[in-house]
């Protein structure tokens, strides 16, 4: 790793949060599950970085160097909380672990109206939705809440609906967009890739294990912006698991752009 001779690494921490090493696999005897790392060393409003090379792509020139540690675990940035009561929170940003995890270990869950989560109407059932920040302050209470974040250089929007309305409608305005001349991007599924055309179609991960779609997600919207795609269409995603914080990212990546295709 080349490092600026002027720039030397310090690690700190935060209440509530350990940091072994910052990286994974460096030593064998950090556990996995301590090092799964979240991605946030991007600018802001950009796809977050998952690898050594988005970093160097957003902040070349800003920084010293980077201790490449391999790709992050999660792929998607951490949750956060806000602490409402001894066993309530509130989710201000969706993210790496579930309403799921959070309620089996014994918390109340709601979230906050900021949070994104109403998407196409996919509340995750059981929950409350907070409206404390209906009316919401000019400064985001939480990294990832402004309104339009993570986004590819093109113009994207998010399709949700029937398998079939979806294909429907994706197929039809890219090829609209095609034929006006404009480079054209689908962000689909390994379940349903093949069923497209357009200049790029892009699979992120599997519907089957959205696991795997919220570690590819932020490359594969990098991806999208080396090909030159200047319109992007992606297909939504079930909100159970970790397919909330990815619905959450993939319509904040939209910028509001969002159709319901029945």
């Amino acid at each position: 790793m080349d490092v600026r001779p002027d720039h030397h690494g310090h690690l700190h921490s935060a209440p509530g949060r350990v940091f072994p090493d910052l990286l994974h696999g460096i030593h064998e005897k950090h556990s996995e599950a301590a090092c799964k790392l979240n991605p946030i060393a991007n600018r802001s409003g950009r796809p977050s970085p998952t690898a050594a090379s988005h970093v160097l792509e957003d902040l070349a020139g800003r920084i010293g160097g980077v201790l490449d540690g391999g790709a992050t675990g999660v792929g998607l940035e951490s949750t956060v909380v806000e602490a409402v009561g001894e066993r309530s929170v509130r989710i201000l940003r969706p993210g790496g672990v579930t309403p799921e995890q959070l309620r089996a270990a014994g918390y109340a869950v709601e979230f906050d109206a900021g949070a994104g989560i109403e998407a196409f109407g996919q509340p995750v059932s059981g929950s409350a939705v907070s409206e404390t920040a209906a009316s919401q302050p000019t400064a985001p209470r939480s990294p990832g809440m402004k309104y339009a974040h993570y986004a590819p250089r093109g113009e994207m929007t998010l399709v949700s609906g029937s398998a079939e309305a979806v294909r429907a409608y994706i197929q039809a305005k890219a090829d609209a967009a095609s034929a006006l001349g404009l480079r054209t991007g689908i962000l689909a599924y390994e379940e349903t890739a093949a069923s497209y055309r357009a200049d790029a179609v892009l699979a992120c991960g599997s519907l089957g294990k959205l696991e795997s779609a919220a570690r590819s997600l932020y490359a594969v919207l990098r991806e999208f912006d080396e090909l030159g795609a200047e319109r992007i269409w992606a297909e939504a995603c079930p909100s159970d698991g970790i397919g909330l914080a990815l619905l959450n990212r993939l319509a904040k990546a939209a910028g509001g752009r969002q159709v319901d295709a029945g």
